[in-house]
C-alpha cells in the first residue's frame, strides 16, 4: 500500500514538473509567436544588397518606423538577425527597437520577379515593368540602369552603343528575382548582362568590334523562327544575302516598322512592304538601325556560328517550319506549294 502511495505521489510531482516546464519554456514561445509587434499601418522599407544591420537600422529610422537606429542595430545582433538579413522589401509597423527587431526577424522580405522574354520588344518590356513595380517611374529607372556602363561586364563596356533599347540585347532572357526598388533594377542589369556574357563570351570575344551588327541580326533571327533548330540555317540565309549584296527582306523588320508607325500587323501585303522606314529591309539593303526584339541566347549562337549552305530564300510552311531554297525559281515554286503569293525572302 505504501508503495502504491509513493507511486501516486511521484506521478503527481512529475505532472506538476511537466506543467511548470511547459509554462516556463513553451508558453512564452507561444505567446511571442502570437504577439503582433508595433502599431499603425505597415511601412515598406527596402533592404538593399550589401547593406549591413547598422545600415538597415538607419534606413528603418529614416522611414520613421523606429526612433533609435543604434538600439535597433543592437537588437538585430542580439537576435542573430544581422547574419541572415536578405535583400528585399520589409513591411514593418512603427514600434520600439525591440518590437521592430522581432518584426524583422519574422518577416519574409518581398522580391520582384522580372522576366526578360526573348522576342519581346524592349518598349513592351518597359510597359510590363511599369505594371509590376511598386515604386514611381520604373521605366525611366530601367533606362538609367541600362545606360550605366558599370552595370555591364568590363570587357563589353567599350563596345556598348548609347541607346538603352539596343543595350537590352546584351541581357540574358530569364526570370530574375530582385528587390522592388530602383536599386533592384541596377542589380537586374548587372545580373542579366553577366549571365549573357558567361553564355557567349568565348565565341564573341574576337568579334567585339562587330557586336552591334551581330545583336541586330540575332534579333531578326529570333523573330523569324520560333524553332531553335532552324535558327542557324536562317542565320546562314541572311549571311549569304548580306555577302551577295541582297536586301534581307525580313518580314519581321517590316512588322516592327509598322509597330513604330502605330499599327500592329501579323501578316503583310505588298502595299505593307512599301512602308518608308529605315527598318524596312525590303526597301533598304543591309541591317536595320537597331534591334527589333530581345534575342535569345539561341539566336546569338545562331548568328555567331551560322550554318554554312547555299540557301538564299525561305518561306514558312503550314507546320511552322520553313522551306529553304537556293534560287528564286525554287523559292517561287515553294511559295506556290504553300499557297503564298507574296515575295517573302
Amino acid at each position: 500500500m505504501r508503495s502504491l502511495k509513493r507511486w501516486v505521489v511521484a506521478l503527481i510531482w512529475l505532472s506538476c514538473l511537466a506543467y511548470f516546464a511547459d509554462m516556463a519554456f513553451f508558453f512564452p514561445h507561444r505567446w511571442q509567436k502570437s504577439l503582433v509587434y508595433g502599431n499603425g499601418p505597415e511601412i515598406g522599407v527596402y533592404l538593399k544588397p550589401h547593406m549591413t544591420a547598422t545600415d538597415f537600422a538607419r534606413e528603418v529610422k529614416r522611414c520613421k518606423v523606429v526612433d533609435d537606429a543604434d538600439s535597433l542595430a543592437r537588437w538585430l545582433r542580439r537576435l542573430d538577425v544581422d547574419r541572415r538579413l536578405t535583400p528585399g522589401l520589409y513591411r514593418l509597423r512603427r514600434g520600439s527597437p525591440w518590437e521592430v527587431a522581432h518584426e524583422i526577424a519574422e518577416a519574409e522580405p518581398e522580391l520582384l520577379n522580372v522576366a526578360i522574354v526573348p522576342g519581346e520588344d524592349p518598349e513592351r518590356f518597359l510597359q510590363r515593368l511599369k505594371k509590376i513595380c511598386p515604386f514611381p517611374d520604373p521605366e525611366a529607372k530601367m533606362q538609367e540602369a541600362l545606360l550605366r556602363d558599370e552595370n555591364f561586364p568590363p570587357a563589353l563596356r567599350p563596345f556598348l552603343c548609347q541607346d538603352w533599347r539596343n543595350r537590352m540585347a546584351f541581357l540574358a532572357p530569364e526570370t530574375y528575382r530582385v528587390t522592388p526598388s530602383p536599386e533592384g533594377l541596377e542589380e537586374l542589369v548587372k545580373g542579366a548582362s553577366s549571365a549573357w556574357w558567361e553564355s557567349v563570351s568565348e565565341r564573341v570575344r574576337d568579334k567585339l568590334d562587330q557586336l552591334f551588327d551581330i545583336a541586330v541580326l540575332a534579333a531578326i533571327v529570333e523573330k523569324e523562327s520560333a524553332l531553335s533548330e532552324e535558327r542557324r540555317r536562317i542565320a546562314g540565309v541572311f549571311m549569304n544575302r548580306l555577302k551577295a549584296g541582297m536586301p534581307l527582306q525580313s518580314c519581321a523588320t517590316v512588322i516592327f516598322a509598322w509597330r513604330l508607325n502605330g499599327e500592329s500587323k501579323t501578316t503583310l501585303t505588298h502595299d505593307d512592304l512599301r512602308l518608308s522606314s529605315p527598318y524596312n529591309t525590303y526597301l533598304h539593303q543591309g541591317l536595320p538601325p537597331g534591334i527589333i526584339a530581345i534575342p535569345s541566347i539561341d539566336s546569338w549562337s545562331a548568328v555567331l556560328e551560322p550554318e554554312e549552305h547555299s540557301y538564299y530564300y525561305f518561306v514558312l510552311k503550314s507546320d511552322g517550319e520553313h522551306h529553304f531554297s537556293r534560287t528564286y525559281q525554287e523559292h517561287l515554286k515553294a511559295q506556290k506549294e504553300e499557297g503564298r503569293n507574296q515575295s517573302h525572302k
